[in-house]
């Protein structure tokens, strides 16, 4: 694969930026996502703290991924750093609910 230099355009036409994993050093796509003032869904890792990665920032998910609060993240996320809702979040949150659309009629 050839390299993309344009990867601010990626974040920029993305709604979120999420990166969940169980160890990181530093997370450049999480600080581009910051930059370009894009919500980010992380884990909860130290590294993003010790970067001073605020709750305002970013919404924090527990390590293991357990006990997953698809309401609190539904709500959390739009108000990260001024977000506006789109019509899609709707979607998303159907998704996260492991909803399908045949379900929700």
């Amino acid at each position: 694969m050839k390299p993309r230099y344009n990867i601010p355009d990626y974040i920029r036409e993305a709604d979120y930026g999420v990166q969940l994993s169980s160890d990181e050093s530093y997370c450049l796509f999480i600080q581009e996502c910051l930059a370009l003032k894009k919500p980010v869904i992380v884990t909860d890792l130290p590294v993003f703290r010790e970067e001073g990665i605020t709750e305002k920032e970013a919404h924090y998910l527990d390590l293991d991924l357990k006990n997953l609060d698809v309401e609190k993240i539904y709500n959390h996320i739009p108000k990260v750093q001024g977000y506006k809702p789109k019509e899609s979040d709707k979607e998303y949150k159907k998704l996260l609910e492991g909803k399908n659309e045949e379900e929700s009629i």
